[in-house]
């Protein structure tokens, strides 16, 4: 069934952020949920610290950061 007008608009809008706005978004979610800055999961993530433990449930936390990656790497 397609989606009503109504549940449209009650989505939220959409807005790009800015590189800057995006690197603070990234930084303060690794802080949030991991205790490291951006920058240290970013450098650990592609050591092959996580690894082992990427696709564990009890890791979610550094999948949903892993997404955020570029995948040109």
């Amino acid at each position: 069934m397609a989606p009503t007008v109504e549940a449209d608009l009650m989505l939220p809008p959409v807005r790009d952020l800015s590189p800057e706005e995006s690197q603070a978004f990234f930084d303060e979610k690794a802080q949030t949920l991991l205790g490291i800055s951006g920058a240290e999961f970013v450098r650990r993530y592609h050591a092959g610290d996580y690894d082992a433990i990427l696709d564990d449930p009890e890791h979610s936390d550094l999948m949903y950061m892993a997404m955020f990656l570029p995948r040109d790497r």
